[in-house]
């Protein structure tokens, strides 16, 4: 099983595509599945988050086992300010690395880099993805390395 709330998201890692298995619990995401209007600043209003009250505050999904698949799990920090495209390119590159702790420190990096040399004015500086940023690599079997505040978990 697979879970997550608020601006994380979880993406399967299948092949050369990146694919959300779970949205963004904003009001912007809620606005755009009710097909009404949504304006910037509804990106940063969580209508769900742990800790709010609720009878379930997280979106719990089945993710089946797939021998030699991968998962990437990561807060909006990353996949609101990263492009998809290159999101997923470095987290392929990453995992190509056979040392989660490794890969999951690699992709965290390429994702500040870019936006310190690369990036236009972002939702979110650089400042705020040293501060916000977490990522979660995972691979079947499963093993999960993370990287948040830029510090390794295991």
């Amino acid at each position: 099983y697979g879970a997550a709330v608020g601006h994380c998201r979880l993406y399967r890692v299948r092949g050369s595509s990146l694919s959300p298995l779970t949205r963004d619990e904003t009001l912007y995401e809620e606005l755009l599945q009710h097909g009404q209007p949504a304006l910037e600043w509804h990106r940063d209003v969580l209508t769900r988050a742990l800790g709010a009250g609720g009878a379930r505050p997280w979106q719990i999904i089945a993710v089946p086992q797939e021998p030699g698949a991968a998962h990437l799990l990561c807060t909006g920090a990353v996949h609101g300010c990263l492009p998809p495209e290159r999101l997923a390119a470095w987290t392929l590159e990453a995992l190509a690395e056979p040392d989660l702790s490794v890969a999951v420190r690699h992709l965290w990096q390429r994702g500040h880099d870019w936006l310190a040399q690369e990036a236009r004015p972002a939702r979110t500086s650089v400042h705020e993805y040293q501060r916000r940023a977490a990522l979660v690599l995972m691979r079947e079997p499963l093993v999960a390395k993370i990287r948040y505040l830029n510090t390794d978990l295991d």
